[in-house]
């Protein structure tokens, strides 16, 4: 298969968890990204490269209705902020300046567009 090579994954246990698989049009990657928000996520392209990354944050201190920070002691505390950051080389079969994000329910969906391969006819030239 020719489809996106993962070139790279800096992140704890593959974080956040990913699908890639290809239709006949585009290249699709599907990321779970629950509780976070479009804010804490970024895509960048440069070349062939499509880089995802982003900070899940923390939810400890919480601001009450006088809009002060409300301090609490923790018993247990797991849910810790982390980072991350995946990146995906593309193959040249794909456009990278066609790259299409949507974000719904926890789940970043990423589309990227197949180039379309226009045949040429070549002449063949007669040698004296």
């Amino acid at each position: 298969m020719w489809y996106t090579k993962l070139i790279e994954t800096v992140s704890e246990l593959h974080f956040p968890p990913t699908d890639v698989y290809e239709t006949e049009k585009e290249l699709i990657i599907v990321s779970e990204v629950p509780g976070m928000s479009l804010k804490d996520l970024t895509i960048e392209t440069k070349e062939n490269i499509l880089t995802l990354s982003g900070t899940k944050k923390s939810s400890r201190e919480e601001v009450n209705n006088n809009q002060q920070v409300e301090q609490r002691s923790y018993h247990l505390s797991e849910r810790l902020e982390k980072s991350f950051r995946r990146t995906f080389y593309l193959e040249e079969k794909l456009n990278p300046n066609s790259v299409d994000a949507t974000f719904k329910d926890g789940l970043l969906t990423i589309k990227i567009q197949k180039r379309k391969l226009d045949v040429q006819k070549v002449e063949i030239k007669e040698v004296p």
